[in-house]
């Protein structure tokens, strides 16, 4: 008889994470509040600065989280269920954006903002592509505009599944661990070398929205949280 497949523990609530979240949040805010209140000293806001990196703090929990339930369910039954893992992040994330973009739709028209460019900013984001109409430069929603960073997540949950899926359909040499770590690393290593590439062929002013809103220059943040993810199931096998 073929040996079940290895039970692991569940991925459960990490507490400690809360206040990762928590700064990134803080990081996130801060760095916004100069928009809006320019005359804040910097020692009452000193993240104003740097408070983007809140929003790779989020990637890199993201990767850590959605990869460690993909492992945690091959670990379980021998394969993945792409149809319930989809339909979960959906249930999860559809019914707040929806929300989001009529209440937003209402602040636009209070606003007089161009209504057919927040429906094309609202059809875009609700397919999860916002992100390249930034790399595009086409004219985007104000009251919808931070829901680019929702798009990239969407992708990288793609992303990590279609890794996954290549693994169950191509190879069974290697662990999934394994395989997503050298994935990780080839996307990460591509990630990084084109950023290289970009700055040595242009300054950082003329390529900050490509370094910013692209895909795969901010695919590196995902990836390493894949990696805590695998670091952290094998030592709770161990």
């Amino acid at each position: 008889m073929p040996t079940p497949p290895q039970q692991v523990n569940r991925f459960q609530r990490i507490d400690s994470l809360d206040g990762f979240r928590a700064f990134a949040i803080i990081a996130v805010l801060g760095f916004h509040v100069p928009v809006m209140w320019p005359q804040i000293p910097w020692a009452i806001d000193p993240v104003r600065d740097g408070g983007f990196i809140g929003v790779d703090m989020f990637f890199v929990l993201s990767g850590f989280l959605i990869t460690g339930l993909l492992i945690k369910e091959h670990a379980n039954t021998g394969t993945v269920n792409f149809k319930r893992f989809f339909l979960r992040r959906s249930a999860r994330l559809i019914p707040p954006l929806l929300l989001c973009v009529i209440v937003s739709f209402g602040l636009a028209i209070r606003f007089d903002e161009d209504i057919r460019v927040f429906f094309l900013t609202a059809t875009l984001t609700i397919f999860y592509v916002f992100n390249w109409s930034m790399v595009f430069n086409l004219r985007s929603s104000l009251q919808i505009g931070h829901l680019w960073s929702l798009s990239l997540e969407e992708q990288f949950y793609s992303a990590i599944a279609i890794v996954v899926y290549l693994y169950m359909r191509l190879t069974k040499i290697l662990s999934l661990q394994k395989f997503i770590v050298i994935a990780s690393l080839l996307i990460i290593s591509w990630s990084i070398i084109a950023k290289i590439y970009i700055l040595r062929t242009g300054d950082l002013s003329a390529n900050w929205v490509n370094l910013y809103f692209r895909t795969d220059l901010r695919a590196d943040t995902f990836f390493i949280g894949s990696l805590t993810a695998v670091f952290r199931q094998n030592h709770l096998i161990k």
